[in-house]
């Protein structure tokens, strides 16, 4: 069947989780999609060159798992045959900030454990049985193919292993590389522009390992987290239930900090927090792999929306905004943004309308998962972040909603709806949310002593 839109052949180069999502939204409008990935994916996806930060603790937001329950129909149902475990996000784990417990609470928000591999696997698996869909892995990206007479580009240039450089044409080529994307450099030398970019130099540092994960544990709960008190404190725990029966235990420092992997100096760090519960647990824990230790620099926004691009190219993904990982916003930012392109695809009917709408809609999506980042890590005096009197005031804001957390279950479950981009940020502003806030205001902290087994 030919595209009413003339829409014949889409590249995506990068077959991660934001590829296989945007190939599934093209599927639906081009005749072939092609999948270009330079790993080899019959390999083992948790330790492949091109996600070097698999290994580490992942979360899928709710809206994200909402996202691709629409476009995967019953892919919850595939998570969990293999092994995913599910639950309310505020009620199926103890979640801590600074050294004081937050309330339990049903959120009615739904939270995927599981490790990144396996939504990689399942989403592959799924994208994969579209019949017009191919992979080609183990081929390496040279870089687009322009044609300067129709300022578009027109296909990617690959190489394939003991061969030469080849050109795979294409109606539309959609970058999906990641945070370590060429395209920005490719831009400058070819079309003499890149896109401006926004940065925020975290120096976020993660060290992690498995453990064996019993019945009993944390009383059949599914996570243990300590989140940190910005911008006083710098590290973080978090610590959740995935498949093949283990726990996923990771330990963050900011600015430049991170845990030895080693098993005193993981434990010391543990203990360091003010949240004890974390280091009791790690204490009582088997061991099954070894560390993995990921260094991610910086959250890092480029602006594609603000300049003129050559027609035919899109970017997706963490190529076009990589975000702080403490945060968990990822894949359920990728998973948006195939939500863009979806509604791009059907109310556009050329490629100029697409880029356009595309871009400018993405920017959107973009935006508050990216002012959340920014408010938090700005909030740290070694960044130099400029903090206008907005944002001051914002921040103490933040500190009534921090503290009313503790104690008040509502507040709880409509500031983690925000953070899982399920409910506007103007949740946060309305009234009878502002005078729970109130209500809290003076009350004095506590601190959790309950045994973390």
């Amino acid at each position: 069947m030919t595209s009413p839109h003339g829409r014949s052949h889409a590249v995506v180069v990068g077959a991660s989780i934001a590829g296989l999502l945007a190939a599934r939204v093209l599927a639906d409008t081009y005749d072939h999609v092609t999948l270009v990935e330079r790993d080899d994916l019959e390999g083992d996806p948790g330790t492949r060159r091109g996600v070097p930060h698999a290994r580490q603790p992942h979360a899928l937001l709710s809206r994200g798992l909402s996202v691709m329950q629409q476009l995967y129909p019953d892919v919850l149902a595939d998570f969990r045959h293999a092994g995913a475990l599910t639950g309310d996000m505020t009620d199926a784990s103890r979640l801590a900030l600074g050294r004081d417990r937050l309330t339990r609470y049903k959120s009615g928000l739904t939270i995927l454990f599981a490790s990144r591999a396996l939504i990689e696997q399942c989403l592959r698996r799924r994208t994969l049985a579209l019949p017009n869909v191919t992979l080609l892995d183990h081929v390496r990206f040279r870089g687009h193919h322009l044609d300067h007479a129709r300022l578009r580009v027109v296909g990617i240039e690959i190489e394939r292993p003991q061969q030469e450089t080849d050109v795979l044409t294409a109606d539309l080529v959609v970058d999906a590389t990641g945070r370590g994307s060429t395209t920005p450099a490719w831009l400058e030398r070819h079309w003499g522009e890149r896109p401006k970019e926004t940065r925020i130099d975290i120096k976020v540092t993660y060290t992690s390992r498995f453990y064996r994960r019993l019945p009993q544990h944390l009383g059949g709960d599914l996570g243990l987290g300590s989140l940190p008190q910005q911008p006083q404190e710098r590290r973080t725990a978090a610590c959740t239930a995935v498949e093949g029966d283990r726990w996923h235990f990771g330990l963050a420092g900011s600015l430049g900090d991170h845990a030895p992997p080693t098993d005193a100096g993981f434990l010391a760090f543990a203990r360091s927090l003010n949240y004890p519960d974390v280091a009791e647990f790690l204490a009582t824990l088997e061991p099954v792999s070894d560390f993995e230790v990921h260094k991610y620099p910086a959250s890092v926004r480029r602006h594609y929306e603000r300049m003129r691009l050559p027609v035919g190219l899109l970017v997706i993904g963490d190529a076009l905004c990589s975000f702080n990982p403490t945060y968990g916003q990822g894949m359920t930012v990728a998973a948006l943004e195939a939500q863009v392109l979806s509604d791009a695809l059907e109310h556009t009917t050329t490629a100029e309308q697409l880029q356009r709408r595309y871009f400018r809609n993405a920017a959107r999506v973009v935006a508050l998962p990216w002012s959340m980042v920014s408010g938090g890590d700005g909030s740290y005096p070694e960044l130099r972040q400029h903090q206008t009197i907005t944002s001051r005031l914002a921040t103490r804001y933040f500190n009534l909603i921090q503290h009313a957390m503790k104690h008040d279950g509502v507040v709880l479950a409509t500031f983690f709806a925000v953070m899982h981009m399920a409910l506007p940020p103007s949740a946060l502003f309305k009234p009878t949310f502002v005078l729970r806030l109130l209500r809290h205001r003076a009350r004095p902290h506590h601190t959790s002593t309950a045994p973390a087994t």
